[in-house]
Formats: C-alpha cells, structure tokens, sequence
C-alpha cells in the first residue's frame, strides 16, 4: 500500500473514532434556528483547527495529557446547556422568540467551536500521540484528511435533518433536546476522564 493512501486510511479512522460524537452535536446546533449554517460549519472548522493545533503543540513539546485536566472542559457544554435550559423555561430561546433568524456575529460560531473544544479531550490524546510518531509531511496529509472529513461532517449533520423519518421530528423538537445533549455531553466529558 502506498504510504500517503496507508496515511489517509489512518486520519479517516483516527477522525471518526475521535469525533462520532460531534456529529450529534453538529445535528442538535443545525436544529436550532439561532444558528445559520455558516456559523455552525465556522465554528466547528475553528474547533478543530485548534483541536489539531494544539494536539501537534503537544506532539513536538512531547506533552502527556492528564486526563483529569481535559476532562473540566466538559463543564463548559454543561453551562451552556443550562443557560439553553433556562432560556426556554423563561420562553426567551431563539427558536421561540425569532425562529428562522439567526443573530450575525462572532458569539454563535465560538459557542460551537467551544463545545467542539470541550468534547476535545479524546482528540488531544489520540491527535499528540499520533503526530509524535509521525513526519512533517504525515502530519500535513493528516490536516488535510481532518480539514476534509469536518466538512463531510458537517454535510452528514445537515443531511440528518433532511432524512424523511428523523428530520422532521429533528427541527420541531431540535432546540428542546439541545440542552440535555450538551449537558450529556458534558457529563460524558467529565466522567470519560475521571473527574466524577
């Protein structure tokens, strides 16, 4: 096999495994009018971006993840879910007010890509300790694959809502189960690493 297509096998494995679950968090955010498509695909490329980033940071500092440390930033979906929650008991959601217009600005694309950093614990490690055994050139085919495969991702979680049985029930009920998805995610995080 050649070693660039035994690489693209690599990434595309080392991304599902990693980010199975982002694609349900990418299909709650696409449910929720707030959020155009263009803040959603932004704020996930800039997630993962830093995702990479600091994974190859890591690799070249030969830095080894505690997993405890990571594992906090799952309370960062848990706000935000609670925040989520609160809003839609005061009946004051996006989806209620406004449904249909999302707000323009920076703030909804950094809310996903945070979510997307928070649910990073799993990424670091793999990410790090891949790119350590790897070349330069390895690590670049592997940015490529990743910079690819998150576009698909994000293609598959907008295609979800489109399917006949699930779309429908995704885009009436979508921004009453984003809540309790962020903050299982957030619970995930935290127990996957230990800290409850």
């Amino acid at each position: 096999m050649h070693p660039v297509a035994a690489i693209l096998i690599l990434s595309c494995w080392l991304f599902a495994a990693t980010n199975l679950d982002d694609l349900l968090v990418l299909v709650a955010f696409y449910a929720s009018p707030a959020y155009s498509n263009l803040q959603i695909v932004a704020g996930h490329y800039l997630g993962m971006a830093v995702l990479f980033g600091v994974g190859l940071a890591f690799s070249l500092l030969k830095v080894a993840l505690p997993a405890g440390a990571v594992g906090w930033l799952g309370l960062i979906p848990i706000a935000i879910g609670a925040k989520k929650l609160w809003e839609l008991r005061r009946n004051l959601a996006p989806a209620a007010a406004e449904p249909g217009r999302p707000k323009p600005g920076l703030a909804r694309p950094l809310v996903v890509a945070a979510v997307c950093l928070s649910n990073g614990g799993d990424n670091l490690a793999v990410y790090s300790s891949q790119f350590a055994l790897r070349s330069g050139g390895d690590v670049a085919v592997m940015g490529l694959a990743f910079a690819a495969l998150t576009g698909l991702w994000c293609l598959l979680a907008a295609g979800i809502l489109t399917h006949p049985a699930l779309g429908r029930a995704v885009r009436v009920n979508g921004h009453r189960w984003m809540p309790w998805g962020l903050i299982a995610l957030g619970l995930w995080t935290l127990h996957g690493a230990g800290v409850i």
